[in-house]
């Protein structure tokens, strides 16, 4: 998809400036955060973020309502991205030594980094489960009152 200042009418004019001449080769929205990719290696977010969902920085602002470089992702081709609430995956070419040299600033999340997030879950589930021992009885609106 190639994005023209042409289209602007359904796009914000900020954010179709902002793609003037790139060709985007993957977009994905989560429920406060937009990602745009470009295949020349430029990688875009905007929208509400909290916590650096965005990836601007620690030292930068967390939100934008304009399309601002994610500047960790500099120099990394974007084949995909997906966001959802409260997480964002990146696919990213890994094809010659040019992709190699930019995936070495990206940081990343191990196997075991995974492992350990899904059994810390696990074990917060068994300890609310088991303060749980009995159902919790649902109001019944209307029903039976005269």
């Amino acid at each position: 998809m190639s994005v023209s200042c042409d289209g602007c009418s359904k796009l914000s004019s900020a954010v179709c400036n902002s793609f003037d001449g790139h060709v985007v080769a993957s977009i994905g929205a989560g429920s406060q955060t937009v990602f745009c990719s470009t295949k020349s290696g430029v990688t875009v977010s905007w929208g509400h973020g909290s916590y650096g969902e965005l990836g601007y920085g620690k030292d930068e602002n967390k939100s934008s309502s304009k399309p601002k470089f994610v500047l960790g992702l500099d120099s990394c081709l974007v084949t995909d991205v997906a966001c959802g609430m409260g997480h964002t995956l990146f696919i990213v070419s890994d094809e010659d030594e040019e992709d190699a040299k930019a995936l070495k600033k990206v940081s990343k999340v191990e196997e075991k980094d995974v492992s350990q997030f899904v059994e810390q879950i696990k074990a917060k589930k068994v300890a609310s489960d088991a303060g749980a021992d009995e159902p919790a009885k649902k109001k019944q609106k209307g029903k039976g009152k005269k």
